[in-house]
């Protein structure tokens, strides 16, 4: 029986080397990907538990500008955004946000997110999302405000939804 024991743990030592062996290699291809997104990361990192921007990392090196910033006051507003335009969507820290999704109308393609998203930009203390604005039609982006605890502050179940509409043609 104890051989048998061994044999055992030997195979599940082999079988945990074979798990990190995947991670591993998950690792590196999602690594490749974000390389791929044209953004550079800085070695900054994020707490979203203190920020309330979803991304593990911050300040952010774009390979380029937004060519179109929206804000909080931008919310439920109709904006002009030309198909292919980098659209930068500016949220105050503070809060938890989340990206609930976007809704095309009579649109040519999805609008397409740009990773990392939601990262915490410190010089403006906000959380920043970028999209690619589809060659037509009309995109509803839909984020979500909640409450960000705080110690001794009490903190409201409210949940607060901003709509961006983005219109391209």
């Amino acid at each position: 029986m104890i051989p048998t024991r061994r044999s055992g743990r030997r195979n599940a030592i082999v079988a945990g080397v074979a798990i990190v062996a995947v991670g591993a290699s998950i690792a590196v291809v999602l690594m490749s990907h974000r390389a791929a997104a044209s953004t550079t990361p800085s070695s900054v990192s994020n707490d979203p538990n203190k920020t309330g921007c979803p991304a593990a990392v911050a300040d952010v090196t774009w390979s380029h500008p937004a060519d179109v910033t929206l804000t909080q006051q931008d919310a439920n507003k109709s904006t002009p955004a030309h198909g292919g335009a980098t659209v930068e969507i500016d949220l105050p820290a503070g809060y938890f946000w989340s990206f609930v999704g976007g809704v095309n109308s009579g649109s040519a393609g999805a609008i397409s997110p740009i990773s990392p998203a939601g990262v915490y930009e410190s010089t403006g203390n906000l959380c920043a999302w970028r999209f690619i604005a589809p060659a037509s039609g009309v995109t509803m982006l839909h984020f979500e405000r909640r409450c960000l605890p705080q110690p001794g502050k009490l903190c409201s179940d409210i949940v607060i939804i901003y709509a961006f509409v983005l219109s391209a043609s």
